[in-house]
């Protein structure tokens, strides 16, 4: 049987599986201090993706909680975790023999021996004084908060005493409100209504209950005094009972509280805990693979956008379409090239042509020489399209990677159809995504509030372009 011990003492055994588990995993912490006379039982274990997960999430807040009757033995079991990402995970674990603030402290202790930066803001914990001693004994200026559920179910339980049984609701109302208290006002105004009522001045214990035991904690339960980062996060250790009962339910489910330490401990750190950490695995790449189809529906919905924020093509300022023949062994072309490309270039961009067929053959041939003869272009000046001059390196580029002024050129054409929309061009939208502030004067002059859309091309490395698209409009 799985909990079959091969020694009486059963401290033996667990020492025993803990140094075989220090070989096999080296990376991972454990510590055992067995029970003598002069020290107590310890057992604290963390492993290597515990620690990252600890250092990752652990800085501002972590909760910790105890659970009993797990082993044949009378002693707890400590929890100590954090909210990730994809919910609650354990990142230590401890056994102590007693429940004391000296105990518990040890066992944090090692912890933080084990994570020398960890200085958690805050911790949350059971309305145990035993477990709040032990926290700021280990972390100095550490503010301790009480679980939420365990105050709620605390006042429960009291109030349903006999005595104030008629009146509980009353109570419970107002200590609820001076909970939920948003600012300290607010909190003085909701005491003074809980000492007005008649059962607070007539029956002595639940004046001296909620006098010494709870209103002098209130900056451990209500909610004004709470870090305002915690206010939006966590209010109780829910998540920790949770892994509690995940592990008495499926784990410990037919031992029934009767097994060895050493069992127990076995199936927590083999089986309960590896189980938690692969389940931080898996419902991480689930939510990699939901976000990766929120990005896509995203990029959708942007893509959707600058189509319908630019003009269409079939407005652009189009070119006949001809079949242009590209024949490297023409020598008649080969011989005149240079001449011809050298003298249209200089004449192109200057003379007016009244027949669009005419302009267009120019160009073509023009195109053909340009790429038939690349070893001859010397960056001559073809033309300009508003602000960008195009050369015969421009066009050359085209059979490989496409140039600034070419981009430029062609978003040009669709600003200028487009009252609405904004073309900032590559150099000045670069020079904005590295940071640089030497090519932005010109943005100066632009009122950008008067566009729907404003866009531009971003050259990343050299060689490669985004197109990033702003709309003003989009919500």
């Amino acid at each position: 049987m799985f909990w079959e011990r091969h020694c009486e003492d059963d401290q033996v055994n667990v020492k025993a599986l803990v140094d075989s588990w220090q070989v096999e995993s080296p990376e991972d912490n454990f510590f055992f201090q067995p029970s003598s006379s002069v020290d107590h039982m310890l057992l604290v274990y963390q492993s290597s993706s515990q620690r990252d997960l600890l250092r990752k999430y652990g800085e501002e807040f972590v909760l910790m909680d105890s659970t009993h009757n797990i082993t044949r033995y009378d002693i707890p079991l400590f929890l100590v975790c954090v909210a990730t990402n994809v919910g609650y995970y354990v990142v230590g674990s401890f056994f102590t023999e007693r429940e004391t603030a000296e105990q518990i402290a040890s066992g944090l202790e090692v912890l933080k021996q084990w994570n020398k930066t960890w200085k958690p803001i805050s911790f949350m914990c059971d309305y145990d004084v035993s477990e709040i001693s032990a926290v700021e004994q280990t972390f100095k200026g550490c503010d301790v908060y009480v679980c939420d559920f365990h105050r709620e179910q605390a006042w429960l339980r009291w109030l349903k005493r006999k005595e104030v049984k008629q009146d509980g609701e009353a109570v419970l109302k107002i200590l609820r409100e001076i909970a939920q208290s948003d600012d300290e006002d607010m909190y003085v105004a909701n005491v003074t209504a809980l000492k007005s009522l008649p059962i607070y001045s007539t029956n002595t214990d639940l004046k001296n209950w909620l006098d010494k035991f709870w209103l002098p904690q209130k900056k451990r339960w209500v909610y004004c005094y709470r870090k305002d980062s915690l206010k939006l996060r966590v209010n109780t250790t829910n998540g920790v009972e949770a892994q509690h009962s995940v592990l008495k339910r499926k784990f410990l489910k037919s031992c029934n509280g009767s097994i060895s330490l050493s069992a127990v401990v076995k199936i927590i750190i083999k089986e309960f805990l590896t189980c938690d950490q692969e389940r931080y695995i898996r419902k991480n790449v689930e939510k990699g693979a939901d976000l990766l189809q929120s990005v896509f529906q995203k990029l959708t919905e942007i893509e959707k956008m600058i189509l319908e924020s630019v003009p269409k093509l079939s407005n652009l300022p189009l070119r006949r379409k001809t079949k242009r023949k590209f024949n490297k062994g023409k020598k008649s072309l080969e011989k005149s090239a240079e001449q011809r490309m050298v003298k249209q270039s200089s004449q192109s961009h200057e003379k007016e042509f009244t027949d669009e067929n005419e302009q267009d053959d120019i160009f073509d041939k023009l195109l053909e020489e340009i790429w038939i003869n690349q070893e001859m272009t010397q960056g001559k000046i073809l033309g300009r399209i508003g602000p960008y001059s195009i050369s015969d390196s421009s066009i050359r580029h085209l059979g490989g990677a496409i140039s600034d002024e070419i981009i430029d050129a062609y978003f040009y054409l669709l600003d200028e159809k487009s009252p609405s929309i904004c073309h900032i061009n590559c150099i000045v939208m670069t020079a904005i995504f590295n940071g640089s502030t030497e090519r932005l004067g010109i943005l100066q002059r632009e009122n950008f509030n008067a566009y729907d859309c404003i866009f531009g091309v971003v050259n990343e490395g050299g060689s490669h372009w985004t197109l990033v698209a702003i709309s003003q409009t989009a919500t």
